[in-house]
């Protein structure tokens, strides 16, 4: 019995049901490994991403306050404040212009203080593009009453009674800035090379903490 080569079936199955058809069954075949690899992966994602409970959250969060506070206790400072940057929607374009945003997420200050956090949710980042351009080619940021007109969103902290603010990105693994800390005082403060050296920690610190997974958060901040 004469054995049948693949190229004299993919013929027969040509002649049979036609070149188009053909080649369908033939890509689906060919892509079913790799669409179930593709499928794990998605499914590996989603349980990693719903593992996120409420429980590792707050304990994130506790972490996050504990590293706030030590930097009040530190630096005597009135306000110590995490801001990120998150997510928003795509514009309508061809190319879906994205758009991001700055969210004050925590927030410890003294006792009597107004809170910041009401007032500085879901700003545009396209709002502060010199302030971004800042954060993201320079080292620590000071800023003191009055500050500049073009620098909106000292300006916009400032009008809620901070005198003195100095600021540091926070970055990912990669390099990349995700969020950004900041100590605030009522009164005028003069920035020391010291309270830089221990800002630039302080930055290092948070940027650890928010790389750690979940079960890391739960053992130890």
């Amino acid at each position: 019995m004469v054995e049948i080569t693949l190229w004299e079936k993919t013929l027969q199955l040509i002649e049979r049901f036609g070149l188009s058809l053909t080649l369908l069954v033939l890509l689906v075949f060919w892509l079913r490994p790799k669409l179930n690899d593709m499928w794990d992966l998605v499914m590996k994602m989603s349980k990693k991403q719903s593992h996120e409970s409420v429980e590792d959250v707050v304990a994130m969060s506790t972490c996050i306050r504990t590293a706030l506070q030590d930097m009040m206790s530190d630096f005597r400072a009135d306000w110590c404040h995490l801001w990120q940057f998150h997510n928003g929607v795509r514009s309508m374009g061809t190319r879906g212009l994205p758009f991001l945003y700055i969210t004050l997420t925590h927030e410890v200050k003294k006792t009597g203080l107004v809170t910041l956090i009401p007032a500085f949710e879901h700003i545009p980042l396209s709002m502060f593009d010199d302030f971004a351009t800042d954060l993201i080619d320079g080292d620590i940021l000071e800023f003191s009453k009055p500050v500049s007109s073009t620098e909106k969103l000292e300006n916009l902290i400032i009008d809620y009674g901070v005198e003195t603010i100095m600021i540091r990105a926070i970055r990912d693994e990669d390099g990349g800035v995700v969020a950004f800390i900041s100590c605030a005082w009522k009164e005028k403060r003069e920035i020391s090379d010291v309270d830089r050296k221990a800002f630039r920690a302080y930055g290092q610190r948070m940027s650890a903490t928010l790389a750690k997974l979940p079960d890391e958060v739960l053992v130890k901040c």
